[in-house]
């Protein structure tokens, strides 16, 4: 008899059997899940008669993943540390430490697609997904902590997941208060095509959250988020989301003007934009977005893809996200396998990471720029100029890239050096409140200050 299940938790089981499923996930034997509230055109229901069963009890709850162990719950930034008065640079780090025996429920093979934010306690919180495939129903959510004051980061744990289900696409943002927003795509089986839109929260400093809630339209495009959040001077939250599943197509922008109590997504329903020089749109060009508010409070995005005279698109909106206005930027375009990531430091500087592809330095203008890979970029004018750039990467001897971000992505460029910053990787950028900008890769850990960008 099948047993009662678990007393408590964020999904619902399902059982296999339905049509667009891959054979393994097919039997009606198998034991799939979802949100409470999902109504998907896989999911139907069997009327079933029978006695209650008293045979088996619920599970207990089990034991908390390793992010939620011991988590202080004091103000950890009250006395942040005085280093930007000197350069910093601290040696890179392994955030994604899986093991390469690790076959479920974590995944050595593939460990991609990062999302990191600070915590009001001084801690740092990490998440990715981890799996076999990208569009694998096995994928799960790891998290990681580096605790306030520690070198390493902390063995990774499931932290978001619901069986047999995509979970392509995640953020985190801190309000700088209290409360800690996670972002998540739920796919109805496989691959990233169709997903709800979820939101959960901490007041705990990511110790516990609260249940998914879907903030969108269920399973449809526009729903990947992008590890790029931000809250505007008139008070809206901004969670911008793949508005395609390929390679190009654009950039979703959804929006909340309570909080995430309710959402607008703007651009839904309208025709695809034309990504050309001067043209007008719905939504933002490139996927995996960007996005900074300028001054005056225009919104300022870059993306992947789509494009423009051979750079990365720029998109401007003056209507909060209602309209988009495309040009060129000044930067090379990222490619397959690259995200760039863009926020604005808390002294003043917009600040962008993304990647070098060669030696050419007047690629991003700069002819005095030696090297390639990753590198960051300070404007000081709102976007109209970048004077600053600079590899992100050791300043000399040489560094081994650490599995998992080598295995992951298998490129020739194993090795840092002064000239070879790293190639490839989904990046994501938080400035914590003692001025230290941390930077994730999909693999490695960046931290360094404004100080050390602009010497």
């Amino acid at each position: 008899m099948d047993p009662t299940g678990a007393g408590d938790g964020i999904a619902r089981i399902t059982r296999g059997g339905s049509h667009s499923t891959g054979i393994p996930f097919l039997r009606s034997a198998n034991r799939s899940a979802a949100l409470p509230q999902t109504r998907s055109f896989q999911i139907g229901f069997r009327v079933v008669k029978g006695e209650k069963s008293h045979l088996s009890k619920p599970d207990p709850v089990k034991d908390k993943p390793l992010w939620a162990i011991g988590v202080r719950q004091e103000n950890g930034w009250k006395k942040p540390a005085k280093i930007n008065d000197k350069p910093f640079f601290a040696a890179p780090k392994t955030f994604a430490r899986v093991s390469p025996e690790d076959n479920g429920p974590l995944y050595f093979i593939h460990n991609h697609e990062p999302a990191l934010t600070a915590l009001p306690n001084g801690d740092l919180l990490a998440i990715w997904f981890s799996t076999v495939t990208e569009r694998g129903r096995e994928m799960v959510i790891a998290g990681a902590r580096l605790r306030k004051g520690a070198k390493e980061w902390d063995q990774p744990d499931i932290f978001f997941h619901v069986p047999d289900r995509n979970l392509t696409g995640q953020a985190l943002w801190w309000d700088g208060e209290e409360t800690v927003y996670h972002f998540s795509g739920v796919g109805t089986g496989d691959d990233w095509k169709r997903l709800s839109l979820v939101m959960r929260k901490s007041r705990d400093n990511g110790s516990t959250w609260s249940k998914p809630a879907i903030i969108g339209t269920e399973y449809e495009e526009r729903h990947q988020p992008v590890d790029a959040v931000m809250k505007t001077s008139g008070g809206e939250l901004v969670v911008l989301c793949d508005a395609s599943w390929d390679g190009s197509g654009g950039t979703a922008v959804h929006v909340s003007t309570d909080n995430g109590l309710t959402w607008d997504d703007p651009g839904y329903g309208r025709p695809q934009p034309v990504f050309k020089e001067g043209k007008t749109g719905a939504w933002i060009a490139g996927i995996h977005a960007g996005i900074v508010e300028l001054k005056d409070g225009r919104w300022l995005a870059l993306g992947r893809g789509d494009e423009i005279n051979d750079r990365m698109p720029m998109s401007i909106s003056s209507d909060e996200g209602k309209s988009w206005v495309y040009s060129a930027s000044l930067f090379p375009p990222v490619k397959s396998a690259q995200r760039l990531a863009m926020t604005r430091l808390k002294e003043g500087a917009i600040m962008l990471v993304s990647f070098e592809p060669g030696d050419a330095g007047p690629a991003i203008g700069s002819p005095d720029l030696k090297g390639r890979g990753m590198f960051a970029a300070l404007s000081f004018d709102e976007g109209e100029t970048w004077p600053v750039k600079k590899l992100i990467t050791a300043e000399s001897g040489m560094r081994k890239l650490t599995a998992p971000c080598n295995y992951r992505w298998g490129h020739p460029y194993d090795f840092l050096d002064s000239l070879q910053g790293e190639a490839r990787g989904y990046l994501t950028v938080e400035q914590a409140p003692d001025g230290i900008i941390h930077v994730l890769s999909s693999g490695t850990h960046y931290s360094f200050n404004l100080k050390w960008i602009t010497e």
